[in-house]
């Protein structure tokens, strides 16, 4: 069997601390942690920035930042886990029907607001897939109708972190030039 040679490997993010997603688990283990590792990226691509640098549109033609990113995945967090899956009654976050595209567009606000609105609703996503108990639970996805499962809302959560932290690995490193996983 051949070796993958080392540098086609991608690199480490300076400092990376967060926990490698488990080889073996359950599934409710295995999708949680993959999510988290998700959410911890996130937060390593925007730490050591300003709050200019984090509201910089930095890919030209692209309305994307990182400080969007945030605002986004927090509504993206709040649509999916509380609303969706637990039934909440609650507004939308950075959303407006006249203004859809609030997270991306209205930057005026403190990222380190957002970042704090971010990690409250992931909190809030923890304590409701802890509280269901399995991913067999379902909740009502409002625009069909029909039953949604908890696995598959860690599993949309996890398909929209990566994409996202895709985009964050190319608006970093426009910022700063900082590269890694």
């Amino acid at each position: 069997m051949s070796q993958i040679p080392p540098q086609n490997f991608a690199g480490v993010w300076p400092a990376d601390d967060r926990p490698a997603p488990p080889r073996v688990g359950t599934e409710a283990e295995v999708l949680t942690a993959y999510l988290d590792w998700h959410r911890t990226t996130l937060e390593a691509k925007c730490e050591g920035l300003s709050p200019e640098q984090l509201s910089a549109r930095a890919v030209p033609t692209s309305a994307l930042s990182l400080h969007g990113l945030v605002r986004h995945l927090a509504g993206v967090e709040r649509w999916w886990f509380r609303i969706q899956f637990a039934g909440e009654d609650l507004p939308l976050l950075y959303y407006a029907d006249d203004d859809p595209d609030q997270d991306f567009d209205d930057l005026g606000g403190d990222p380190a607001e957002a970042f704090a609105t971010w990690r409250a609703e992931v909190d809030r996503s923890r304590e409701i897939v802890a509280a269901a108990g399995t991913l067999d639970a379902a909740g009502m996805e409002s625009r069909s109708g029909e039953p949604i499962q908890l696995r598959s809302v860690l599993v949309k959560l996890i398909a929209e972190y990566a994409r996202h932290n895709g985009h964050a690995d190319l608006l970093r490193e426009s910022i700063d030039g900082a590269t890694g996983v």
